[in-house]
């Protein structure tokens, strides 16, 4: 038997340093509570939401199995006999959970719930005390939160006393096992399944045969037949940039040109690119003259131009216009003339070179720049980046398997080269004992199979298992840390 009361006591000692408050809790004369052992031997078990009374209508058992879902929530609240009112002490809940497989038998209910009670004994005693402590572990409930990538905490958290399990996917302590299944069932846990789910599915893809490599390869073509242009259009692109230089050493200066750059000289242009060149003129021009009379005499010369815009705030200013439908293509296309796009400029030159050293590269990046405008990543404005920067992870992945040679660019400035062929200060690869000098060398080695099948599966093939570009939009950061966790650890 133990006596408490409603009044506060406050014990006062000789000294004031060590006055303490003592709080005493519960009301009138209460006995422990003591659950018999056997309770449920025999028990009746009946799924009710709504619950049930036994010992003295002091305990309440609630076995929710709810049809469709796949777990069984039991529950025991201790109650007052008098209303059937759930007791809580200071914000603690007097109760008991555990949570199973809804395939579990009815024997294994009856001994969870031998469990729960022992577990709501220790839970009416610990609610007396001024620190509540955390509940005990439902060892019936392991197996369906392992399922559901909720684990015990193995090692106590000093900022979350109480948490005794936690989520790995979502890296989140949990109290309880109410707590646990409404994260479980919340939006972002499922998420970060479905992500999980589609990572498992795609490494347990088997080893590709002859049939399932031809039966892909015809779809990449379907691809980039259907993404890519023709090759007409870039031939008429050559004469365009050719009838363009040609005006602007006849009306601004003799030694002006215009160098291509961008998706139409490594030919990966869809129907929505932007034809890009970059501005040689002599160094006594600055930037903003040359541009001035580069508008001035293509708005002269050529009528089949429209819409003349200037953008001098960027780092590499530029004029771009709109050549009319019909010229070079069958829809209307912008172009954009820089001074200073030298970075951009280098790349489409590696890319470039690269793709005459490996045919198969342009197919490949043409189908990665479809997979990420199918998953709207190319949105800068929603926290994507441009194409260029998927050419660049695939470029570095192919490298990193040895599929692809590395290439050193020497230009440093706009005005170095003047030659009508670019590719000759470009084509310039790093020997084996220049290694210590460049960092880099030479892996010229054949394609193989199964890294080819690796990157497939890595960047292709992906899509496929998730709910579409809507999770992705939704997701982007999340997406970048999937596609980094499938690739080599030298990405980060």
């Amino acid at each position: 038997m133990s006596k408490w009361t409603l009044d506060t006591v406050f014990s006062v000692y000789r000294s004031p340093q060590y006055r303490t408050e003592v709080a005493l809790y519960c009301s009138d004369r209460v006995e422990d509570l003591v659950i018999p052992s056997g309770l449920f031997k025999d028990f009746t078990v009946v799924f009710n939401n709504q619950g049930f009374y036994i010992l003295d209508d002091r305990i309440e058992v609630v076995i929710d199995g709810t049809q469709g879902k796949d777990y069984i929530h039991l529950i025991l609240f201790y109650c007052d006999p008098q209303d059937h009112k759930r007791k809580v002490r200071d914000g603690y809940r007097i109760c008991a959970e555990s949570i199973l497989m809804n395939t579990v038998s009815t024997d294994d209910i009856r001994n969870a719930l031998e469990e729960l009670a022992q577990h709501l004994q220790h839970v009416w005693q610990g609610s007396f005390l001024p620190e509540k402590p955390p509940y005990d572990v439902s060892l019936y409930s392991l197996p369906y939160l392992a399922r559901r990538s909720v684990h015990p905490l193995k090692k106590k958290s000093d900022r979350f006393v109480r948490a005794i399990y936690f989520c790995n996917l979502c890296y989140m302590h949990i109290n309880s096992i109410d707590s646990a299944r409404r994260h479980f069932e919340g939006y972002e846990h499922l998420c970060a399944e479905k992500r999980k789910a589609a990572i498992n599915d795609l490494r347990s893809l088997p080893q590709p045969g002859v049939t399932y490599l031809t039966k892909l390869n015809s779809v990449l073509e379907e691809v980039v037949k259907s993404e890519c242009l023709e090759d007409s259009v870039y031939v008429k692109v050559d004469e365009f940039t050719a009838f363009l230089t040609k005006i602007l050493k006849s009306k601004v200066h003799e030694d002006c040109s215009l160098r291509l750059y961008g998706s139409f000289l490594t030919r990966v242009a869809s129907a929505s690119s932007n034809i890009n060149y970059s501005l040689l003129y002599p160094p006594s021009f600055s930037r903003g003259q040359i541009l001035g009379f580069v508008k001035r005499a293509l708005e002269t010369e050529c009528s089949m131009l429209s819409e003349f815009a200037t953008d001098y705030q960027r780092s590499d200013p530029s004029v771009h216009f709109k050549v009319e439908a019909g010229y070079v293509a069958k829809h209307p296309i912008t172009v954009f003339i820089s001074c200073h796009a030298l970075s951009a400029l280098k790349l489409s030159y590696v890319i470039s070179v690269l793709g005459r050293l490996r045919s198969q590269l342009i197919p490949l990046i043409c189908v990665f720049r479809s997979w990420a405008k199918l998953c709207k990543l190319h949105v800068v404005a929603l926290g994507g980046i441009p194409l260029y920067g998927f050419d660049l992870m695939l470029i570095h992945y192919l490298q990193h398997c040895h599929l692809l040679p590395h290439v050193e660019i020497e230009q440093e400035n706009e005005h170095e080269v003047q030659s009508d062929e670019p590719y000759s200060s470009y084509n310039k690869f790093v020997s084996s004992s220049d290694r210590e000098k460049m960092s880099k060398r030479v892996h010229d080695l054949v394609w193989f199979s199964h890294s080819f099948r690796t990157m497939v599966h890595s960047f292709l093939i992906f899509p496929l298992f998730l709910q579409g570009p809507k999770v992705f939009y939704e997701n982007v950061n999340a997406v970048y840390s999937l596609i980094l966790s499938l690739a080599p650890k030298t990405w980060n």
